[in-house]
């Protein structure tokens, strides 16, 4: 039998194991929960690290062991509490599944927050979902019963404790504040949902790999991604979960090596950064290695023969590339949670980590990923063909259009406003996404979300991400984000574009002349309008996506954090006119370097700093942080700043200006 049949035997295996799951209304998730403890007992659940960098691993023995344990220790802190979901707002670690299950085994659904979000939203989240209690990491206290694991461990266990499993999840799909979307997954769903993987291995033998698979924990498991592709799937076939310390890079690719990770999921702006740092590391080894990196990426995605690409088309030069990325044990990597640049793609394709676009949404789940397995065809921008379990059609059977699915995977109920309210679902059980999709030869393709669709002066249907993916390898960009401002009924076509970590006035000068370039070269159903140095970091939503709607609405109500590409550099005619009296080098001095004792103390980059941006009102600043800045420019300039003008002048220029005034006056 070759080693292919063997694969494909064992992970056959694996998968048919869920076939003994009920499904419907007999659906139990006290089964999944027993399911690993049971039949992989000694296999590695948690690999994890303790306070001193040491690694440290738990199989699913401990982990059954542990969860009953916290289940009875938890008993007792929620004894006479009123009937509602309690709620888990922590981030990814071994203790993250263990609490869950606790949760759960006592008697109460789960309610599952983003451990990032602010007091105020997650406050608002509780109230709307009914929760009668939080575990949380936060020193203050919810309105709500509020319990720490500390407590938890140093709580009396209920005696003769006997597991009572509830059998829904809560998802926060949208609306921290205001009125909240909360999703509603129960068990029938989540079986589903794991019960989807029944095909794989007639189509991929990675994605579930029967031997010592590692999956990365590092998309956060409230959002349906990490929860299903990380947690639910590879817990319950037995396999192993790896905890970074944090989200730090360091963090991240300690875990991967030491961990030995076989797979990384993760979102598009990772895969993004990870191929922008591979090629800036390159370039810092001279055009030789770039050269040889460049033939690697076109060898590793079938452009050009292995004669073709020399040294280049070499496993010794692929384990040295890998070696400066992720090691050598990585066999399967998704992106999913939105578009991935066609670019990253190839790259990190090209490098030999297989990586494929995936989807799945709050409501659905995840329902496809490309699963094949020749680098070549996951570069079309595919997303593959839909899990078992999954039907889909595009609305009006137009060739392109919204996706509508069909699956035991949809979830049961939402709640809106802290109203339920049965699941809408359209003729024939199917869901709008509100995704735009085409389908060719049962794949799946994504064109972007209805709600982002720009319609442009001609009428013109125009796609976000298309436009978003032509501009990503932008120069110093480190983000951009396509969207529409209205304008006399059609929407004019904006990017913003999110600086790296530059300074120079020649580097911002290329980021606006390969722009203006890449524009020039779109369609004029595609060009953008106006283009903008953004001068924060983008927004990101909890699901994490940038929130093109607030981007409008800044710009809409005039925001100073859109800065013009086309006029960066440009003055105001009343600086110009107030700096005149002075020399002209001495002007561009002063303010130079004024900013960057600003920038210093508020921890900003220089040209995220307007010169008529006000200290607190714009920069964020406080009074402490004013006066620590005003002693620099004392000691920059060699002055003294009367003290009558605290409070008063607090823009670069009213600094520089005031400044040039004493230098003057000093002689």
């Amino acid at each position: 039998m070759d080693t292919r049949a063997k694969e494909y035997r064992a992970i056959r295996a694996l998968i048919d194991e869920a076939c003994a799951l009920k499904e419907g209304p007999e659906a139990s998730l006290k089964e999944v929960y027993e399911h690993p403890i049971k039949a992989h007992s000694r296999e590695i659940a948690s690999i994890y690290f303790d306070e001193d960098g040491r690694k440290k691993t738990m199989d699913y023995a401990t982990y059954g062991r542990r969860s009953l344990e916290l289940a009875a220790r938890l008993s007792p802190l929620l004894r006479g509490l009123p009937a509602g979901p309690v709620a888990l707002k922590m981030r990814n670690s071994e203790n993250w599944p263990l609490l869950f299950w606790a949760i759960l085994m006592n008697g109460r659904d789960v309610l599952l927050l983003d451990f990032r979000l602010q007091r105020e939203n997650a406050a608002n989240l509780l109230r709307q979902a009914g929760a009668q209690a939080v575990i949380a990491s936060e020193i203050d206290p919810y309105e709500i019963k509020t319990i720490r694991l500390n407590e938890i461990m140093g709580s009396y266990p209920d005696g003769g404790f006997e597991p009572h499993f509830a059998s829904r999840v809560y998802f926060a799909s949208s609306g921290t504040t205001g009125e909240a979307k909360l999703i509603v997954m129960g068990a029938a769903n989540l079986v589903a949902q794991i019960k989807a993987a029944a095909n794989l291995p007639e189509e991929n033998l990675l994605i579930l790999n029967a031997g010592k698979t590692r999956n990365l924990a590092m998309i956060p498991f409230h959002h349906i991604f990490g929860f299903v592709a990380v947690f639910l799937w590879y817990s319950y076939y037995g396999l192993g979960i790896v905890y970074p310390s944090s989200t730090s890079t360091r963090d991240v690719l300690d875990a991967i090596r030491v961990g030995k990770c076989t797979h990384v999921y993760s979102v598009p702006m990772f895969w993004d950064g990870v191929a922008k740092t591979l090629e800036r590391s390159i370039a810092l080894k001279g055009e030789k290695m770039k050269t040889l990196f460049e033939k690697r990426v076109a060898y590793g995605v079938g452009e050009i023969s292995k004669k073709e690409a020399g040294f280049a088309g070499s496993a010794l030069f692929e384990r040295l590339l890998k070696k400066k990325a992720f090691g050598t044990s990585i066999l399967w990597c998704i992106s999913g949670g939105g578009a991935i640049s066609k670019k990253t793609l190839r790259l990190v394709n090209g490098i030999g980590y297989p990586l494929a676009n995936g989807y799945g949404m709050t409501e659905i789940g995840v329902a496809c990923v490309e699963k094949r397995e020749d680098a070549p065809s996951r570069l079309g921008g595919s997303i593959g063909t839909l899990f078992h379990g999954f039907e889909a059609k595009i609305r009006d059977g137009k060739e392109e259009g919204e996706l509508l699915l069909r699956s035991p995977t949809v979830h049961e109920e939402e709640i809106i406003g802290g109203k339920p309210r049965k699941t809408p679902l359209e003729d024939g059980g199917y869901f709008a996404t509100g995704d735009i999709v085409r389908i060719e030869d049962g794949r799946l393709y994504i064109k972007g979300r209805l709600k982002d669709t720009i319609i442009d002066t001609n009428g013109e249907n125009v796609y976000p991400d298309e436009i978003e993916d032509s501009f990503r390898g932008l120069p110093h960009a480190k983000n951009v984000a396509c969207f529409g401002l209205e304008e006399g009924g059609r929407e004019r076509i904006c990017l913003a574009i999110e600086m790296d970590n530059v300074n120079e006035k020649d580097a911002l000068e290329k980021t606006r002349s390969a722009f203006e370039s890449i524009n020039a070269g779109l369609p004029n159903e595609k060009k953008v309008a106006s283009a903008y140095m953004y001068r924060k970091s983008l927004p990101i939503s909890g699901s994490m996506k940038v929130k093109r709607f607030q981007l409008r609405d800044e710009l809409k109500s005039g925001s100073k954090d859109f800065v013009p590409l086309s006029g960066i550099y440009e003055e105001k005619k009343e600086d110009k006119e107030r700096f005149a009296s002075f020399d002209e080098l001495l002007v561009k001095e002063v303010r130079k370097k004024t900013r960057r004792v600003f920038s210093e103390n508020l921890q900003l980059l220089e040209e995220k700093i307007a010169y008529d941006d006000v200290w607190d009102k714009d920069l964020g600043g406080d009074s402490m942080s004013y006066v620590a800045m005003v002693s620099d420019l004392n000691d920059v300039f060699g002055i003294e700043f009367p003290v009558e003008l605290y409070g008063k002048v607090g823009t670069v220029d009213d600094f520089a200006y005031q400044i040039l005034l004493l230098l003057k006056k000093r002689g």
